[in-house]
């Protein structure tokens, strides 16, 4: 069996993550400092760099999930598709999906 991690460890992590995302929607990505980021998260420097290195990982990390994500999303969704009105239903649920992530993809 697989080891657990900690649910303190996820949500730090997804809080880290959803506070970049709101910083990258108010700011450009070069004027986002760390600090910034611990500022509006409300946790130490320290917690930040147990998990990331710097904004530049960060980024990568949110940018690399986002993408996974949707890849497998579009493989599954577009697999043995005969005919187009299935095609525009599966478009719609990738459309609402996209929506769903708004926030990340106008940040990104």
């Amino acid at each position: 069996m697989g080891q657990k991690t900690d649910l303190r460890i996820i949500k730090t992590d997804r809080n880290i993550r959803n506070t970049f995302i709101l910083l990258l929607n108010e700011k450009d990505f070069h004027s986002i400092t760390v600090q910034d980021l611990l500022d509006k998260a409300l946790i130490n420097r320290s917690t930040f760099y147990k998990h990331y290195s710097d904004k530049f990982e960060l980024a990568e990390a949110i940018a690399k999930d986002f993408l996974d994500e949707f890849e497998s999303f579009a493989k599954y969704k577009f697999s043995d598709r005969a005919n187009f009105d299935s095609l525009i239903k599966e478009l719609n649920k990738i459309i609402a999906k996209l929506y769903e992530q708004r926030l990340l993809i106008m940040g990104l």
